[in-house]
């Protein structure tokens, strides 16, 4: 089986998540403690999809702009990246262009979620009382979608979109014009 790449990995990865806070809502609303504990789990796995996802589509943008070298080293630097919260995800932005967290900006609602969903993560990591609901998960993964959705334009757009477009007439390598 091939492996997927970029957005196409990220797809698979949200298909996965989806799935799993669609059947935690099928529960009863009477099994309140299984849906608590239903929606921490959920959460962690919110934080796990929006970290890889990052990584992915990183990557992506590295595997369409360099050679293998530097594809390599940006892989195994991406690979140590953890808890991608707003402002670590606003760094890393600006780390492949200063232009790039001014595309945030219009995302104040989404980036509090995401941070949300780190700071529920670190608590219940560290058996805390993160007191989480299914009906929050749910507006969260709304809003962190919103996010890798911004993030597959910005660095693996479709071919059809008009900066696809200008990446492929650059060529492999080249900066898009």
């Amino acid at each position: 089986m091939a492996a997927f790449l970029g957005r196409l990995e990220v797809k698979r990865l949200q298909t996965i998540m989806s799935g799993t806070l669609r059947r935690a809502e099928r529960i009863d609303p009477e099994e309140i403690e299984l849906r608590s504990d239903l929606a921490k789990y959920i959460c962690i796995c919110i934080s796990g999809y929006f970290e890889q996802a990052v990584k992915e589509l990183a990557i992506e943008w590295c595997r369409n702009q360099a050679g293998p070298t530097v594809v390599r080293y940006a892989t195994r630097q991406l690979d140590r990246l953890q808890n991608v919260n707003g402002e670590r995800l606003t760094k890393l932005l600006a780390s492949f262009d200063s232009t790039w967290p001014d595309r945030l900006q219009g995302l104040a609602p989404e980036i509090d979620a995401l941070n949300s969903i780190y700071s529920n993560r670190n608590q219940i990591a560290h058996g805390g009382n993160a007191g989480i609901t299914l009906v929050r998960v749910r507006e969260y993964s709304e809003q962190v979608q919103r996010i890798v959705d911004m993030l597959i334009e910005l660095l693996d757009p479709p071919p059809s979109s008009s900066s696809g477009q200008r990446r492929a007439a650059a060529g492999p390598g080249l900066p898009p014009t």
